[in-house]
């Protein structure tokens, strides 16, 4: 994420040549690369919902996602990282598909 943040964010980071396999040292690089397609995909971004709590341990990391998806594909109910907390925002996306 470091390395997302110093090049400006998902649409300016350059992740490089995919690696013939992904590996342990590769993982998060990968996932990352999945997130920044959404970025030039905008129907796929549509398929992607994010719940993260105002407290929640992985905030940074969905700020950073949820600058690819629509805007109303992303919602911050406050607590942390919890069932009681995701379930009812899931349950509120949910009715307002």
């Amino acid at each position: 994420m470091k390395e997302i943040e110093k090049a400006g964010g998902i649409a300016a980071w350059n992740p490089g040549p995919r690696p013939i396999e992904i590996t342990r040292k590769n993982v998060a690089r990968e996932q990352w690369r999945v997130v920044k397609s959404l970025h030039s995909n905008p129907t796929r971004a549509a398929d992607v919902w994010l719940i993260c709590g105002t407290e929640d341990r992985l905030r940074r990391a969905s700020d950073m996602i949820a600058t690819v998806l629509p805007a109303n594909h992303f919602m911050r109910p406050v607590g942390g990282h919890r069932w009681d907390v995701s379930s009812p925002a899931a349950a509120e996306l949910l009715r307002q598909r």
